[in-house]
């Protein structure tokens, strides 16, 4: 006895049936038994999770629920997450450009100051790098290790690619102030 549906191959189907069709139709029993049977499934969900959500609301650490007219914000502890990465990069950089090109103090009580680099360049092409008489010079440095300058036209680092763009802004700024400049004349 074959379970197939299909005839085999070669042979005509049985006279008096048409396989191109379902001959039953779905019992209307069934489907209404299946269907009570779905709304019985889905109250039981619904109501287990209301009261899975009240018992878990009634032993939450959380404590008592902040009252919606306040507007304190506590903020997690640190490290935080940073809100607008580009934008601190770029306020970052401009720091430490403003701090390369001023002045200010960097110890007040020891006497430190912080110069602009072009300044501390042109005196030191002045005045000649600090040196130590050789009797002073400690034996693990009578040895010159060899040197590691930076090329100065390259800008490495993390605000080596908005280093142009500073100056930019800076060229731009000061063609602005030269034609404010000729206006007032």
């Amino acid at each position: 006895m074959s379970m197939e549906t299909k005839p085999p191959a070669g042979q005509a189907p049985a006279p008096g049936t048409d396989s191109a069709f379902e001959h039953e139709d779905a019992s209307p029993s069934g489907l209404i038994k299946a269907g009570i049977g779905l709304a019985i499934l889905l109250v039981i969900v619904f109501v287990g999770m209301r009261f899975g959500w009240h018992a878990f609301m009634d032993f939450s650490p959380l404590g008592e629920n902040a009252s919606p007219m306040t507007d304190a914000r506590i903020l997690p502890p640190h490290p935080r997450l940073q809100v607008d990465p580009q934008k601190e990069i770029h306020v970052y950089c401009e720091q430490q450009a403003t701090a390369l090109d001023s002045y200010g103090w960097v110890d007040q009580s020891a006497g430190i100051v912080r110069i602009p680099v072009d300044r501390a360049i042109e005196l030191t092409l002045k005045n000649g790098l600090p040196s130590r008489p050789a009797g002073q010079v400690p034996a693990d440095l009578a040895t010159p290790a060899a040197s590691s300058v930076a090329d100065p036209q390259g800008v490495t680092g993390q605000c080596g690619y908005l280093h142009e763009e500073i100056e930019k802004k800076e060229e731009l700024k000061k063609e602005v102030e030269e034609e404010v400049a000729k206006s007032k004349q």
